[in-house]
């Protein structure tokens, strides 16, 4: 994954060096960033990644002459950096973390947040934003873990699920 990441990179200050200055030297280490990235995507034994890598950062479309690529690719990776936001089921998102405190930074215990989102559970989770990564297929929490277990503990006392916000960050260029 590391691999990709930073192949994804160097495709992308490549591909953004060939805008800004147009010399051979640049659309040569732009093609031969692209063609390595290629040689990486017929290597990846998971289809969901290759097809989220297909999909997610508008590679290995046809597309000809290679000048007409950078175009192509260049706004599709400021639009990956920016990261997207949607309202997601908490029972769909995943934890990154294997342990977490009962206290949030400014002190406040997490069941705290559990009362408030029983008491008013759309409007208080409409409030919260987390951040997360999609990785096959499935949205993993990276900033808000405590309150996404506050999330999930309202939602099994409330029998419904909650929807919270989650911005959503490329895996390898966020």
């Amino acid at each position: 994954m590391e691999r990709r990441r930073r192949l994804l990179l160097e495709v992308r200050r490549t591909a953004e060096a060939v805008e800004h200055a147009d010399h051979d030297e640049e659309m040569a280490a732009f093609e031969s960033a692209y063609n390595r990235l290629g040689a990486d995507y017929s290597r990846m034994t998971c289809r969901e990644c290759a097809d989220r890598l297909v999909v997610d950062h508008a590679v290995f479309r046809p597309v000809a002459p290679m000048q007409s690529l950078t175009k192509l690719l260049i706004p599709s990776f400021k639009d990956l950096a920016r990261g997207t936001k949607e309202s997601v089921s908490c029972k769909q998102l995943r934890y990154t973390k294997a342990s977490i405190t009962s206290f949030f930074k400014n002190g406040q215990r997490l069941t705290e947040l559990v009362n408030k989102l029983v008491q008013d559970g759309e409007r208080v989770a409409a409030s919260l934003c987390l951040v997360g990564v999609r990785y096959h297929g499935q949205l993993y929490i990276v900033e808000g873990n405590r309150r996404l277990w506050a999330l999930r503990e309202a939602s099994t006392i409330l029998g419904r699920s909650l929807h919270v916000k989650v911005n959503i960050q490329d895996l390898y260029l966020g």
